[in-house]
């Protein structure tokens, strides 16, 4: 059994045997070693003549042998692990974080188990809910072959718990006045709480005219030891004392629940809707359920079976509604070149209560594959065939590809960030139930790449570019470029939302450290550091396949600044301020063809996820 280690009798100099005397012509020696799992004998050796000095040696010779074998097989595990805890977090909690069972892991050496506990440490940190994982180890048992450990891990947790009321003013949404609570360790076992509401105006010129919205969720929650995730929200427009347009939503979803060797997961979510305060019936539902069974048994591969029903029914009665139901079979097929090749087929069957001829099916089948190329790039690819059923049987056919490459990683250093990586995405979608010339004419293609880069410039400033691009052909696509995920300084009222072939996105700053933040708010101490950015962000969107010859459709450039605060004892919310206008509307108003009340910029305090 592991943990019972047999005590073997130590070699000491009185179990050697005796030396002959001076002048013996023959000798036979014999010695023993206890190592704990048993006994060595030397066998008796040939008769060799020797003189007492030379056989002195080779017998204290024949007696290290075994000491340093004996010292090389040792070997040093952790056997008990106990914690300290200053905070709110269970223990099993922080066991799973820590990943140490005692008697799994046997270290050569006692640097070796050093390390792993260096490690360990490093992960609790890195989850910045704790500003203390200082570790201590006691040698409690030791054998010829093994040294016993006890390690005790002392851990201080900084607070989660974060309430602050927040306001933004934007020149195109108007004014926003809210509250947000996040609990980053909501009942001690890192599950996280989010509540947030806010009073937004719906013109910027009006303030009667506002919109409501609360929101919570509690994600990681435990329920029989399974992961629960649960949300409920609300919002409402409001005209004076009137309420329109109101929308609920709730879901439930519940992870890993094990039914012999295979795990099934369960989805589902609620969404209603109001159109006035007159009508109190909600109406309008949409209604999903998913389940997702997985490891499923089959011969040497497994399954993965998932399937979604969706309720829907427009309007105040829940009778009569749109029904679909969508099922899909994942396994690995086979292997080429050592790669497995995945296999999928999905049904999409809808079904219109109301009026029975309006029924839709889908099938696509799909392989897919993904490896490793130059021991960086990872490459996926896959390839369907897509058809449709509806009033004749396989009205649409059509064959798509898709293929990915990913390379590199970013990764924190401190308050900055250091690395890239690329992720290079390629579609292809053609018919195939249609004649030579409508294939080739309505063969598309869709190209998007997305890079991040961040590097060190000296030991102080830390300079990050990222970016997005989309080049389509053939078929334009929806929504092609996002500003908003790179566009700092205007809300995006205004950005593109109709179908385009081109995009470009680039946003790029310079962060470096103002100064260390240090006071004392009644008693209670306040260290922050506070970064700042200078940014230049840039993107571009064209609507049509001219996209070479004519000038993009639409374009932006904007600059600012962002004021980043990280407070020691609440790293996980870092306090953020930007400010960010417009240099095209700048311009023109520089130039004289503007106002510059035309001028779009956006001033936002926020708290960020860091």
């Amino acid at each position: 059994m592991k943990g019972i280690i047999p005590q073997g009798k130590p070699w000491t100099q009185e179990a050697s045997p005796p030396l002959p005397p001076q002048g013996a012509g023959y000798v036979t020696l014999r010695s023993r070693h206890s190592l704990g799992n048993g006994t060595i004998k030397m066998v008796p050796l040939l008769s060799l003549r020797l003189g007492i000095t030379h056989l002195l040696l080779f017998a204290l010779f024949l007696a290290a042998v075994p000491l340093s074998l004996s010292a090389e097989a040792q070997t040093h595990v952790i056997g008990t692990l106990l914690l300290e805890i200053s905070g709110k977090t269970q223990e099993q909690t922080l066991k799973s974080d820590l990943a140490i069972v005692p008697y799994a892991d046997e270290f050569a050496s006692e640097a070796a188990m050093v390390r792993k506990l260096e490690e360990r440490k490093k992960n609790l940190l890195s989850k910045r809910i704790y500003s203390q994982a200082d570790y201590s180890c006691e040698l409690t048992a030791s054998t010829d072959e093994q040294m016993v450990y006890s390690v005790t891990y002392n851990i201080v947790e900084v607070p989660t718990v974060l309430f602050i009321p927040y306001g933004i003013y934007d020149s195109n949404y108007g004014g926003r006045a809210g509250i947000k609570l996040y609990d980053s360790n909501f009942l001690g076992i890192r599950s996280d709480l989010k509540f947030k509401a806010y009073l937004s105006q719906l013109n910027p010129s009006a303030f009667n005219q506002y919109k409501l919205s609360a929101e919570v969720t509690a994600d990681k929650l435990q329920l029989f030891g399974k992961r629960l995730d649960l949300g409920a929200g609300i919002q409402t427009d409001t005209d004076g004392w009137s309420l329109k347009n109101s929308v609920f939503k709730a879901k439930a979803n519940y992870y890993g629940m094990n039914i012999g060797p295979t795990s099934i997961d369960l989805f589902s979510d609620i969404s209603l809707t109001k159109q006035d305060n007159t009508i109190f019936t909600w109406g309008s539902p949409t209604i999903n359920f998913r389940i997702v069974w997985q490891m499923i048994p089959l011969l040497a591969n497994s399954l993965r079976y998932e399937s979604k029903i969706t309720y829907y029914k427009l309007g105040p009665s829940w009778a009569l509604p749109e029904l679909t139901f969508t099922n899909q079979i994942r396994t690995q097929l086979f292997s080429i070149l050592d790669q497995q090749v995945s296999g999928s087929l999905t049904n999409v069957f809808g079904y219109k209560t109301e009026d029975q001829s309006v029924i839709t099916n889908d099938v696509d089948i799909e392989l897919s594959t993904s490896f490793t190329i130059f021991e960086e790039i990872k490459q996926g690819l896959a390839v369907s065939l897509l058809t449709n059923h509806t009033a004749a049987a396989f009205e649409t056919v059509e064959f798509a590809s898709r293929n990915s490459f990913s390379q590199g990683n970013v990764d924190a250093v401190g308050n900055f960030r250091e690395g890239y990586n690329l992720k290079l995405t390629l579609s292809t979608l053609m018919p195939l139930n249609k004649g030579i010339a409508e294939l080739f004419s309505s063969f598309s293609t869709v190209t998007r790449l997305e890079a991040s880069y961040y590097t060190m410039l000296g030991v102080d400033f830390n300079l990050g570019l990222r970016g997005s691009a989309f080049l389509a052909t053939g078929t334009a696509v929806e929504n092609p470029v996002d500003p908003g995920n790179f566009l700092r300084g205007i809300t995006n009222v205004n950005r593109p939302k109709e179908y385009g072939f081109a995009g470009l996105n680039v946003s790029t700053g310079i962060t470096f450290e103002l100064f260390d933040f240090d006071t004392a708010l009644s008693g209670y101490p306040l260290k922050a550091d506070v970064l700042l950015t200078p940014f230049l962000d840039f993107s571009v969107f064209q609507e049509n396949a001219q996209f070479i010859q004519t000038w993009p459709s639409w374009s932006e450039l904007t600059g600012g600044a962002e004021l980043l605060m990280i407070f020691n004892r609440l790293k996980k919310y870092p306090l953020s301020a930007v400010f960010g206008f417009s240099l095209l509307d700048t311009a023109a108003w520089l130039t004289g063809s503007g106002n510059f009340s035309d001028i779009d910029f956006e001033v936002v305090i926020l708290l960020d996820m860091f």
